[in-house]
């Protein structure tokens, strides 16, 4: 884990950009993803003007068993851009 968090490019800025996270995942590991596969997203699925990439995401959920999305921000602040 240690190794794998000084090799990662994080923006400790807080924008989140799932093109980024999604395209990495597009590029290592969706040959991997299979219908034994569950995957968990944690964010606020905000993307800040970056590409969605929602061929990549409906891809990995055609792919995977379940996907789960937990979003710890407020559900009052979901859609508001705050």
């Amino acid at each position: 884990m240690k190794d794998s968090l000084m090799k990662a490019n994080i923006d400790y800025r807080g924008y989140s950009n799932y093109d980024k996270a999604l395209k990495m995942y597009e590029e290592n590991y969706m040959e991997k993803i299979d219908d034994e596969t569950i995957i968990f997203v944690l964010g606020d699925a905000r993307n800040n003007r970056n590409d969605a990439r929602m061929k990549t995401f409906l891809n990995l959920s055609d792919r995977a068993k379940h996907v789960f999305w937990l979003n710890p921000e407020e559900k009052r602040k979901f859609d508001n851009k705050s």
